[in-house]
């Protein structure tokens, strides 16, 4: 579970790779593509999550709870993300790069079989 004072992230369909690496370090990070600027808006401010953005009207649009991303390298992106809110990577925090769920601890053979199913979408 989350703790509560640890931030939540919303992220844009720019920022795929970033979401990704923020989940890998223990960070609960929402992304889906596809998504329309109105339903990141919503989900942002009703799951109280801090909107990450590459797109400046959109990140004008969301109140104090955004951060616009300058740069368009990921090392870049996460330089800004950890400065801008002093984040710590967690690794027993780390979640799940695809769904970001929870990782449960399971047996090495059923992981193995959840891994090859999920590859294969």
């Amino acid at each position: 579970m989350t703790p509560p004072d640890r931030p939540r992230f919303a992220v844009d369909e720019m920022l795929g790779t970033l979401a990704r690496w923020l989940r890998i370090m223990g960070y609960d990070a929402t992304y889906q593509k596809d998504r329309g600027d109105e339903a990141i808006i919503d989900e942002a401010r009703t799951q109280d999550r801090i909107l990450l953005t590459r797109d400046r009207a959109l990140a004008a649009r969301m109140d104090e709870k955004r951060l616009y991303i300058g740069s368009d390298q990921l090392e870049g992106q996460l330089r800004q993300v950890w400065k801008a809110f002093d984040l710590k990577p967690d690794l027993d925090m780390t979640r799940c790069t695809v769904c970001n769920g929870e990782l449960q601890p399971m047996e090495e053979q059923l992981a193995k079989s959840r891994c090859l199913r999920a590859s294969s979408f």
